[in-house]
């Protein structure tokens, strides 16, 4: 997967502190607290990233997802981070 051209020469943090928050990437050592956030959120995040997204969604399923946006963002390509209040 190749970076995409406007991040590639780019340094992006894998964490960053912005005031009282603390970006982290997200990895699936995240999937626990991403797979609960994602399933109390369901009528907000409906038809979001499909027509049924999130309904169906397995903790599996989150898993493999947290692994792409993990190698996404190693290769440049899009970026997800946890975000926390210090």
């Amino acid at each position: 997967m190749k970076p995409h051209p406007d991040f590639e020469a780019i340094d992006i943090p894998m964490t960053l502190t912005l005031g009282a928050y603390q970006l982290d990437i997200l990895t699936s050592a995240d999937v626990e607290v991403d797979f609960d956030a994602v399933t109390r959120s369901k009528s907000v995040l409906k038809g979001l990233f499909g027509p049924a997204w999130p309904e169906g969604l397995t903790f599996e399923d989150n898993l493999t997802d947290l692994h792409w946006h993990h190698r996404e963002f190693t290769a440049k390509r899009s970026f997800a981070w946890v975000i926390r209040d210090t």
